[in-house]
């Protein structure tokens, strides 16, 4: 029984070592696997680098964009609210409320809400 063990074992390793001498050429196979596992490496982390670069800058585009729509608001508006003039400040937010489509006359501003000065 060891025997048989014995001999089935070397036969595996028999196989496998030809299959891996077949495929595993000289030296310029190998060296051709390794550079090839090199740039495959490198573009990855590459990409990995500019996936998270891209994301962080898509999030500040974002930032900067909003305050940029929050300070030309804050300043078409700022007469409006100094004056506590509701009318015209409805006239002149509601655009930025608008879903595409909507009529003008049909969608309230419910998410603005104005609070009086003294707040």
């Amino acid at each position: 029984m060891a025997i048989s063990l014995k001999y089935a074992g070397e036969t595996v390793v028999s196989r496998v070592r030809n299959f891996a001498e077949s495929w595993w050429g000289g030296i310029g196979c190998r060296v051709a696997f390794i550079m090839s596992l090199g740039i495959f490496l490198v573009a990855a982390m590459t990409g990995l680098f500019l996936l998270w670069e891209g994301r962080a800058a898509q999030s500040e585009e974002i930032r900067g964009r909003a305050l940029s729509i929050g300070g030309y608001f804050s300043a078409l508006a700022v007469d409006d609210i100094v004056s506590e003039n509701r009318a015209e400040l409805y006239r002149k937010l509601m655009p930025a409320f608008l879903t595409q489509g909507a009529p003008p006359g049909t969608l309230p501003i419910s998410s603005c809400t104005i609070a009086p000065a003294n707040y």
